[in-house]
C-alpha cells in the first residue's frame, strides 16, 4: 500500500504545480485570454487516453458473492 501513497502524493504535487503556474499566468495584466478555452479543451482530450490506460488493481475488483 506504500507504493500507492507515493504515487498519489506525486500526482497531487504535480497537479498543484501545473495549476499554480496556470493561475499565475492568468494574473498577468493586459493579456489575451482566448488561449484558455483551447488549452482546457486540449487538456481534457489529452487526459481521456491516459485515464483509459489505467487498470483497476485486482484487489479492488468487486466479486460476486
Amino acid at each position: 500500500m506504500f507504493l500507492f501513497e507515493k504515487v498519489g502524493a506525486f500526482i497531487t504535487g504535480l497537479l498543484n504545480l501545473f495549476f499554480s503556474v496556470f493561475l499565475l499566468i492568468l494574473m498577468v495584466p493586459d493579456m489575451d485570454y482566448d488561449w484558455v478555452t483551447y488549452a482546457l479543451v486540449a487538456a481534457t482530450v489529452a487526459a481521456i487516453p491516459c485515464v483509459a490506460l489505467v487498470k483497476q488493481p485486482k484487489d479492488y475488483v468487486s466479486r460476486p458473492e
